[in-house]
């Protein structure tokens, strides 16, 4: 939403975190290297009770970068 009035409803359990993870894969038989792309999504909230042990420090960057969107190319957008 514009004015960042959507930021206000938002909370550990409308939050999610989205990783992605590349791996390089040899073929047996013909020895052709694969390239794959491995999405994730898990809620904050998750983050937080899941003792993955990152959640309370990565849900403080979330927090401290309220308000901004990472756009085209990597140009931070927002206020």
């Amino acid at each position: 939403m514009v004015g960042g009035t959507a930021l206000h409803r938002t909370s550990p359990k409308t939050l999610r975190l989205r990783t992605e993870r590349p791996t390089l894969r040899r073929l047996p038989r013909t020895d052709a290297i694969v390239f794959r792309i491995r999405t994730y999504q898990v809620r904050a909230d998750e983050l937080i009770k899941g003792g993955i042990g990152v959640g309370p420090e990565m849900l403080q960057g979330i927090k401290d970068e309220r308000g901004r969107g990472k756009g085209y190319l990597g140009i931070w957008m927002g206020g």
